[in-house]
């Protein structure tokens, strides 16, 4: 359980411990041997009240707030790279299935959602899809996700064995010699269709709200 006591002198990073932008934050004051202090927002209650101090009427995350009082809000953005399959294998970056929007033909191609990989069959289907089509994203808040303590996402151990299992139904298609030589057509694709309507799916942004 992290402290949000403020400690003398430390930056502290506030978020959620499955964000991309967290781990790079953490990794980079790792690296620049700058002493930080992580308060993770999925399992202390105190993190967004302390957030909220610093920073009124954040609705974004990750912040790094640093000991003079000053702050750095970095929130996260949807990904806008052509290769959204090799990005979604790395990590999830769609923070919830509210904020995608599916083109019905899609699942004519790939099928449905995998009940048994709950609850990561949206992550497996994002990774289905990806491998197919080319995807489109935006900035725009489309939903809000309450954050509580039975959200299945607070269970690291079930989310640990359930993206394990997704991962693991891609090693053959991750695999494949041809992955790369396919990424300029699907480069050229995303370039030459940017209307929503030749999408399979369009993410775009959630905010996370906690209970009241």
């Amino acid at each position: 359980m992290a402290n949000p006591r403020f400690v003398e002198g430390e930056v502290r990073i506030i978020g959620h411990r499955w964000s991309p932008r967290v781990h790079t934050l953490k990794t980079f004051f790792a690296r620049s041997r700058v002493p930080y202090q992580w308060l993770d927002i999925d399992r202390d209650d105190e993190a967004h009240a302390v957030a909220e101090r610093a920073v009124p009427g954040i609705k974004q995350f990750p912040v790094v707030l640093f000991p003079d009082g000053s702050f750095l809000v970095d929130g996260e953005a949807p990904y806008k790279g052509n290769d959204h399959y090799e990005r979604l294998l790395r990590s999830n970056f769609i923070a919830t299935p509210a904020s995608v929007l599916y083109r019905r033909s899609t699942f004519k191609k790939v099928g449905l959602f995998d009940e048994t990989l709950s609850p990561a069959a949206d992550y497996d289907m994002y990774l289905r899809i990806s491998r197919e089509f080319p995807l489109c994203a935006h900035d725009e808040t489309v939903a809000e996700y309450r954050q509580h303590g039975l959200n299945m996402s607070c269970n690291s151990g079930l989310m640990l064995d359930s993206v394990l299992k997704a991962l693991e139904k891609q090693k053959s298609h991750a695999a494949r010699g041809n992955r790369h030589v396919n990424n300029t057509l699907r480069s050229d694709y995303c370039e030459n269709n940017k209307e929503e309507d030749d999408y399979p799916f369009v993410p775009g942004r959630t905010v996370k709200n906690q209970p009241p």
